[in-house]
């Protein structure tokens, strides 16, 4: 199962769903308020994890391998929290990243980096075409739960038992904060690597959006995951 970011549809996994359905039984969904999905009163971490378990017992599928690129990581991982699954790959996302220490608050922060990330979210959304149906004050609080949640992905970490792959970008980001965040996610990634035996970690040379740069090499990173962890 292929989880998408926020603030993008489940159409921007299409270039790597072609090159596993050879391989595998592909399944994409649009998150709520994303894409082909209706909009929702509720927009909590909660909500979203219950659509991605829904989904899975929808399909009918046993012990799923789950995908997610940036926030749609740390879904795949909350889901593995209370779903067995056979594996999971997180793209450039789901790890428990700290505040660079030159943001000495939170109203900092938030106002130099997070915000223009909103504006940036809801861009590419329009460029994508129903990308999101989120208004920016949503949008924003998605992502403000999604900071605070990923605090706690040190517990989830050494929950799983299940196989984890990080494949991280090589690249920061050219937005504000963006250097800071890469550095912070490359400490936070090497940590969990070195802690937990479960944890494998790969580098992609991309920015963040690593299903749309580099397609070929995150599939083939996938299959080659999946087939060191095959059996049933």
């Amino acid at each position: 199962m292929l989880i998408h970011g926020l603030g993008t549809p489940q159409r921007s996994w299409d270039p790597v769903a072609r090159l596993l359905q050879p391989t595998f039984r592909v399944i994409t969904l649009d998150l709520r308020g994303h894409g082909r999905s209706s909009v929702a009163q509720d927009y909590s971490i909660d909500a979203y994890i219950e659509d991605v378990l829904a989904v899975i017992d929808a399909v009918h599928v046993r012990r799923p391998l789950l995908v997610g690129h940036s926030f749609g990581a740390l879904l795949a991982l909350e889901s593995a929290a209370r779903r067995e699954c056979r594996a999971v790959v997180a793209v450039d996302g789901g790890l428990p990243l700290q505040r660079p220490a030159e943001a000495k608050d939170r109203h900092t922060f938030d106002t130099e980096m997070r915000r223009p990330h909103v504006r940036l979210l809801m861009a590419v959304s329009t460029l994508l075409g129903r990308g999101v149906r989120l208004s920016p004050d949503q949008m924003w609080q998605v992502i403000q739960e999604t900071e605070d949640r990923e605090q706690a992905l040190d517990s989830i970490y050494a929950r799983l038992r299940c196989p984890i792959l990080q494949v991280l970008a090589e690249r920061a980001e050219p937005v504000p904060w963006g250097e800071e965040m890469h550095a912070a996610a490359k400490t936070a990634a090497d940590r969990l690597y070195l802690t937990h035996s479960h944890v494998g970690q790969v580098w992609l040379d991309s920015g963040h959006a690593i299903p749309l740069e580099q397609p070929q090499q995150l599939a083939e990173r996938i299959v080659t995951f999946a087939a060191a962890h095959s059996t049933p």
